[in-house]
């Protein structure tokens, strides 16, 4: 599947011709296209074809008009019908909806992150799995530590999202957290390899950020939902995070990330890192997750223990100085603090 991009509105007619055009010449490459999204407003356009390889593709466009790809990525054809849904409607491969209109290609992207040492772990991933599918949702990835489902209607999204947010007072008596994170993107990046890599990533990122019981939702959910997002979020328990939010929390948690690869991380150095005063870090961090910088990093340590001692990758002390704590005691009495119960009893 490949993107193309162009410099601003675009006709959807002369895309259709650039299409009729790639048909000509597609056999002399061994390529054929399948479906195609256009977004004319955005000058903005997918192509999903099969052919013996990237190259071979690109050259079809480059002999039938010369508008070359600005990136193609390999997807697998179930990974593609999965995430992408059933197609409303197809007129000479142009993907649209009922009503006509040409299907832009976005998908909405909810993440659920499962945090926590919960003995009814089955349990709750059958319910939230039922809710996911009540909302037409298709789960693409469901383990112990996360669920990642796709939508392809934004109503149905934010409300799943919502119908979920309620199961977390309930399971966090049981030493479970629900983190929920939803976002909308583009199926192919400039620069990404993966189908939705982006709009997951992003997704997932907000769901750590998620404060206790609060979903976040990226900005961009609000160009899709029909009705007045200002009043249905927080009645859903979501709230929207904005652009520059989002950029500040996705260089944070990277820093964090690699701080945690190297060694301990600190405040002092993640403030100097994101360019902004101790004092501004923890108003930044404290708005948007509800913890301080210090209890952010905390989590993400933390996040990733009970996983490691469930699956036996070493005794509850080689795990704690795995994870950055400088004495098990330590590691210990922050996990009973989070998960109401001592890692021993993981």
């Amino acid at each position: 599947m490949d993107i193309h991009l162009g410099d601003g509105a675009v006709d959807l007619e002369n895309v259709r011709l650039a299409h009729e055009q790639d048909l000509a010449v597609q056999s002399k490459y061994g390529v054929k296209h399948i479906h195609y999204y256009i977004n004319p407003k955005e000058g903005m356009g997918f192509c999903l074809m099969s052919g013996p390889d990237k190259e071979s593709c690109i050259a079809v466009h480059r002999e039938a008009h010369g508008n070359v790809a600005n990136n193609i990525i390999e997807v697998e054809m179930g990974t593609y019908e999965m995430i992408m849904g059933n197609v409303d409607k197809i007129d000479s491969d142009l993907v649209q909806f009922k009503d006509g209109l040409p299907d832009q290609g976005n998908r909405f992207v909810l993440v659920v992150g499962l945090i926590g040492v919960g003995i009814n772990l089955s349990k709750m991933l059958s319910r939230i799995g039922a809710t996911i599918l009540k909302h037409e949702g298709r789960i693409s990835h469901s383990q112990q530590d996360k669920i990642i489902a796709f939508f392809s209607e934004c109503n149905l999204a934010v409300h799943c999202a919502g119908e979920i947010n309620l199961l977390s007072d309930e399971y966090r008596n049981a030493g479970m957290d629900l983190k929920i994170g939803l976002a909308t993107g583009k199926p192919v990046t400039e620069t990404g390899d993966q189908l939705f890599g982006e709009t997951i990533k992003l997704a997932g990122r907000l769901a750590i950020a998620a404060p206790r019981g609060q979903g976040l939702v990226s900005h961009k959910i609000q160009e899709f939902f029909v009705g007045d997002t200002r009043q249905i979020l927080p009645e859903l328990s979501l709230s929207m995070t904005s652009q520059s939010q989002q950029e500040f929390l996705s260089q944070f948690i990277e820093n964090i990330e690699d701080q945690l690869n190297s060694g301990s991380p600190s405040v002092e150095k993640l403030s100097k890192q994101m360019g902004v005063s101790r004092p501004q870090l923890y108003r930044k961090i404290k708005a948007l997750s509800g913890s301080s910088p210090r209890e952010f990093i905390e989590y993400l340590r933390l996040s990733n223990a009970p996983g490691l001692i469930k699956t036996g990758n070493g005794n509850i002390s080689e795990v704690a100085y795995q994870l950055g704590f400088s004495h098990p005691s330590i590691f210990s009495r922050q996990f009973k603090k989070r998960f109401g119960m001592s890692p021993s009893h993981c």
